[in-house]
């Protein structure tokens, strides 16, 4: 069951990012514009929390033009030693 959980993150990550290069592609100027949206797989295998996936999703926000872009976000991850953990950050640049 633990290995066809893991497999599963992998082939949803595998076709996400075949989707993504597809649209691209076919995508005009105008509709290629960056998306405020970042989401990325986490895999991770070692000897103390075995091995692990999971996933990081976070927004980018400029909230004025001289302040950097902000980011804040969730992750998450499940090993196969039924250890799982969730996560919530931000990284704010407000008025600066």
């Amino acid at each position: 069951m633990k290995p066809c959980i893991i497999s599963l993150l992998m082939l949803i990550t595998m076709i996400s990012f075949s989707h993504a290069e597809k649209s691209a592609e076919s995508m005009t100027e105008e509709e290629s514009k960056s998306s405020p949206w970042l989401v990325a797989p986490l895999f991770s295998s070692d000897p103390k929390i075995s091995t692990a996936g999971g996933a990081i999703a976070a927004y980018v926000h400029e909230f004025d033009d001289k302040s950097p872009a902000s980011m804040m976000g969730f992750a998450g991850t499940y090993s196969t030693t039924d250890s799982w953990y969730l996560s919530a950050f931000a990284k704010l640049h407000l008025l600066e």
